[in-house]
């Protein structure tokens, strides 16, 4: 549906699931910004606002 690249942002992360929450986006797929440096935000930026986590699913992928 989409395919875009947004900063490594806390709110500008979090904007885009909100927007793509709305759309009734079935599955959004994040593949940057989970290293361990101090500016790879995503993890943070997701954790209080997931419905679910699948188990091992980082591994898999």
């Amino acid at each position: 549906m989409d395919y875009i690249i947004i900063p490594d942002e806390v709110d500008e992360t979090q904007a885009k699931v909100e927007e793509c929450y709305t759309k009734r986006t079935n599955m959004i797929l994040f593949t940057g910004g989970t290293g361990l440096l101090s500016r790879n935000v995503t993890p943070e930026a997701l954790k209080p606002i997931l419905d679910r986590k699948i188990p091992g699913i980082e591994e898999a992928i």
